[in-house]
């Protein structure tokens, strides 16, 4: 299930990664059949408020450490395992990306230490970049973050 062949040191390979990763396999949306509000549609075709809440209802399961493991988007969205916040990122990037929206990855950090803890999507939508952080169940779209520190990635 693991995608990056080298040995991800450090969040700049990390984002990297991710990027790549949503380069490569935005397309693997066209292959996730999903059930949403008693409606059978594959992914790729779901509004951007509907995608949220699919990836939104993929349960949070964290990367055991000191492993770190990104995937495909096809394998998040089917395998039914879990997700943690980059995996959830890389969902959410991809109907970005499958639908022509400007995205990037934001890290970012709610401690007093301000090391980053977190990764989330941001999208360019009327000249604003807007929140997109479906990690968590009481997630809503465009949400306002506070944080100790951020780091667009």
């Amino acid at each position: 299930m693991r995608v990056s062949e080298s040995v991800l040191k450090n969040k700049d390979q990390t984002a990297a990664e991710m990027y790549n990763l949503v380069e490569k396999y935005h397309d693997d949306l066209k292959n996730i059949a999903v059930v949403y509000n008693g409606k059978k549609s594959m992914f790729c075709d779901l509004s951007l408020i509907d995608a949220f809440d699919v990836i939104k209802m993929i349960p949070y399961q964290q990367d055991q450490p000191p492993v770190e493991i990104l995937s495909r988007p096809v394998y998040i969205g089917t395998k039914g395992t879990g997700a943690d916040c980059k995996k959830k990122a890389i969902l959410m990037a991809s109907w970005l990306k499958e639908n022509d929206i400007p995205f990037r990855f934001v890290a970012m950090s709610t401690t007093p230490d301000r090391r980053v803890h977190h990764v989330f999507t941001q999208a360019f939508i009327k000249d604003h970049w807007k929140n997109l952080d479906p990690t968590y169940p009481d997630a809503i779209p465009y949400q306002t973050k506070t944080v100790t520190a951020y780091e667009v990635l």
